[in-house]
């Protein structure tokens, strides 16, 4: 009898996690072909039905991961043409978790795998996945000759990691058996000196009143030490203070910032000396997000692609609000638009501080050569008038257009919008979703098996869910017209429940443009967004959640099952997520010691 395969082990038993599209297809042939045991004779066989289940299986081989790392790998050495022959390769791991001990941040982390082939054709590397940013891959081999030996060599950033880590990195092979292979970095990261929070983050400021952060600095070495403020050369614009707590021990730095604030980003990296080395220097992130006092949110009105208003039987709606942030009440006197076709509509929602537009359009709308407006007038002497462009995704915006309000990131050719509120990733990265988002069809499902960690150094991971009654796990990113509009009705709902156990993540996503850290935090400020934020690189966990149009949000209960899930900006997302969480609170509160290990 032939020796069981681990992946038909994997395709029996329903088990197994990251799987690419090629499994996905092996996995429903060996089932519906297999497991059903059907004899093999001519009342059964259809030729013309077989040839294409074999020719769909081979195409499912064929297939890349669903997921992949934005790290760019650089191939090894150009290899000679794969074994012909009938042969197959075998991989074999000499050894596929490697533990770094103890370290101290800032040291570097390198090892090697050695990878083995013990069959009799050639053995192709076909992807090195690594599931976070701290982690990237080396030169390595693409095809290993049968009987030899390959290395596949990695750096970890210890500066990115905190506490015990295990990160994992995935490597993709066309070995029939195991064409997928998962290989782990472990070790426990020490600091030499503790940053609580890490950063000072002041959010959206919306007053002209002097605000403060304190971060606490921790020693963890034997030795005492004794931190110094470093500043640039350049302008300080925010104001420090470093004091001494504990003498050697602890110390607290207070960042404050003053007014008066003019509209725009403040924003300055401090360093603080902790040490006589070059790498004893703790790097912590100020910033903060100055509104017009009087705004209009979002400044674009981002309509379907053509191909989607086409498709539509109804008009598209679209809503902007008028905020006002000062004191002195403001008077929504009027709002239009230049085209007669576009009807805007507009409601009270707090007089004097708040107006809800809705703006529709017929599905056979086309701006104006130079461009159509919305034109919100107020009465007041500063802020009077507003012209915000209606734009068509995936439309170039015409000189007129960009007149009056910022250029928006979201439709320049990366996104695609949906009539129902959703912006998707590039065709190119992933398929297009037919009938029921593939998001939807997680409600109820347990949560995935996954391993993230906040910008804060907080694990994100299924052990983590017990610690809170509901945790929320928003998938957005950067340059999602949609999430723009989503993450100020999920920020309204965190203060209202973040207080009372409920945790918020913002894990974020890639559509195509990649984005640095700063600039993601600065668009989550400018949105008023003030949760938690995990990247998740090469959006590896956002496939997991089937997250292939943005916004997608998840509530997970302590017990790890998705109860409910949100796709896309919905106009009732508020009522919807108010509802559930006050459903999960009314529940059995969770353990709050059972979550202690920052992973899986």
């Amino acid at each position: 009898m032939l020796r069981e395969a681990s992946w038909i082990r994997t395709m029996r038993d329903g088990q197994g996690t990251g799987a690419s599209m090629g499994e996905v297809t092996m996995i429903g042939f060996y089932r519906a072909n297999v497991l059903r045991r059907i004899p093999f004779n001519r009342r059964n066989l259809s030729w013309p039905g077989s040839c294409i289940r074999i020719a769909g299986l081979v195409v499912g081989l064929a297939s890349p991961v669903y997921s992949q790392s934005n790290e760019p790998v650089k191939a090894g050495p150009e290899i000679p043409p794969a074994t012909a022959g009938k042969g197959s390769p075998q991989v074999r791991v000499i050894a596929a978790r490697h533990d770094f001990g103890e370290i101290w941040a800032g040291a570097t982390l390198e090892h090697a795998f050695d990878i083995a082939n013990d069959g009799n054709a050639d053995l192709e590397i076909l992807q090195v996945s690594p599931t976070c940013g701290c982690t990237t891959a080396g030169d390595y081999p693409r095809r290993i000759a049968p009987g030899k030996t390959g290395s596949i060599p990695f750096r970890l950033d210890s500066n990115k990691v905190h506490g015990q880590f295990a990160k994992s990195i995935h490597v993709t092979t066309n070995d029939p058996a195991s064409p997928s292979i998962t290989l782990t970095l472990a070790g426990n990261c020490r600091r030499k000196v503790e940053a609580k929070p890490p950063n000072a983050g002041f959010g959206r400021i919306l007053d002209q009143q002097p605000h403060e952060r304190v971060i606490v600095l921790t020693n963890s070495m034997p030795s005492p030490i004794k931190p110094e403020l470093i500043r640039g050369s350049g302008p300080e614009k925010f104001k420090c203070k470093l004091d001494e707590v504990k003498p050697g021990r602890e110390y607290r730095l207070t960042v404050r910032v003053e007014p008066p604030y003019a509209p725009g980003t403040i924003s300055e990296t401090l360093k603080i000396r902790t040490g006589d080395a070059a790498t004893d220097v703790l790097t912590i992130s100020a910033y903060a997000v100055i509104p017009s006092r009087v705004e209009v949110f979002p400044s674009v009105v981002l309509l379907p692609t053509a191909t989607a208003m086409a498709q539509t039987s109804a008009p598209i709606a679209r809503q902007l609000q008028l905020l006002n942030h000062g004191n002195a009440p403001v008077k929504l006197v009027s709002a239009t638009a230049t085209d007669a076709a576009v009807k805007v509509s507009n409601e009270t929602v707090t007089a004097g501080k708040e107006y809800r537009l809705t703006v529709t359009v017929p599905k056979t709308f086309q701006p104006a050569k130079d461009g159509t407006f919305v034109t919100v007038r107020t009465d007041d002497k500063d802020y009077g008038e507003f012209r915000i462009p209606i734009r068509i995704t995936g439309q170039a915006s015409t000189p007129g257009a960009m007149a009056g309000a910022n250029a928006a990131r979201a439709g320049s050719g990366a996104v695609q919008s949906s009539a129902d509120g959703a912006s998707r990733i590039d065709e190119k990265i992933t398929p297009k979703a037919t009938g029921t988002r593939p998001a939807l069809t997680m409600l109820n499902q347990p949560s995935p098996r996954f391993e993230l960690e906040t910008l804060g150094g907080q694990p994100v991971s299924p052990v983590a869910y017990a610690a809170h009654p509901a945790t929320v796990l928003n998938f957005v990113a950067p340059n999602c017209g949609f999430c723009k509009r989503q993450l100020p009705e999920v920020e309204r709902v965190r203060e209202a429940f973040e207080s009372r156990g409920v945790r918020f993540v913002n894990v974020m996503q890639t559509m195509k443009q990649t984005f640095t850290t700063e600039q993601i935090m600065e668009a989550l400020a400018n949105a008023g967004s003030r949760s938690e934020v995990a990247l998740d690189r090469g959006n590896r966990v956002g496939a997991m959640f089937k997250a292939t149009s943005f916004p997608s949000l998840y509530v997970v209960d302590a017990k790890g099952r998705i109860r409910e899930v949100v796709s896309g900006a919905k106009a009732n997302l508020r009522e919807t997520l108010t509802r559930r969480l006050e459903d999960l609170l009314d529940q059995e509160s969770p353990d709050p010691t059972a979550a202690k290990s920052p992973g899986d």
